[in-house]
């Protein structure tokens, strides 16, 4: 990836050069305006960022709830279940209730994780595809406006070690998107 970004920024600043090789300080000439958004921003002031991952949070909490009380019930019904077979408590019809009802837990579980945790993942998926897809379009609307030929983003760790304040478009740009998404 780090490749790839040096490699455009290159091509661009190349391609920049070469444009302007046959002038001399043509005042006319354009010359590469790049800049920047901190991606870790977006998750902060992005609108639609925080509505959906707090809708995926809300979710989450509501399958974790349930999974806590199935789980919660079959340790009950095992804890039974074993305290009383080592006491010689049950009979062959106590053996079969709790075997019945420990597999009736295990099917709810089973059963939760794959309609309820499935929808969360889903949600997760579309939601991430739907960002990426509305960072691509408003990016390139962005850049469009204010006459960018690159824009990057920055993010801890990322490939973008250092960039001067005066590229940051961080929070115009995301402001640009919450209003793009209220049209």
């Amino acid at each position: 990836m780090k490749i790839l970004v040096a490699a455009i920024v290159s091509i661009a600043v190349m391609a920049s050069c070469a444009t302007n090789s046959g002038k001399k300080n043509d005042s006319s000439s354009s010359s590469l305006k790049i800049a920047f958004y901190v991606k870790d921003s977006v998750a902060n002031h992005y609108t639609f960022f925080k509505d959906s991952q707090g809708e995926i949070e809300a979710m989450e909490e509501k399958v974790g709830e349930k999974a806590n009380k199935l789980q919660q019930e079959y340790a009950k019904y095992m804890n039974e279940y074993q305290s009383k077979l080592q006491q010689g408590l049950l009979s062959k019809n106590g053996e079969a209730f709790y075997t019945k009802k420990i597999q009736g837990v295990q099917l709810e579980m089973t059963s939760l994780e794959q309609t309820e945790g499935a929808e969360l993942n889903k949600k997760a998926e579309e939601f991430q595809k739907e960002l990426l897809e509305k960072l691509d379009e408003y990016g390139k609307e962005y850049a469009e406006k204010e006459g960018y030929n690159l824009i990057l983003a920055k993010e801890k760790m990322g490939s973008i070690l250092y960039g001067d304040e005066s590229m940051d478009i961080t929070m115009d740009f995301i402001e640009f998107m919450n209003k793009k998404d209220k049209e």
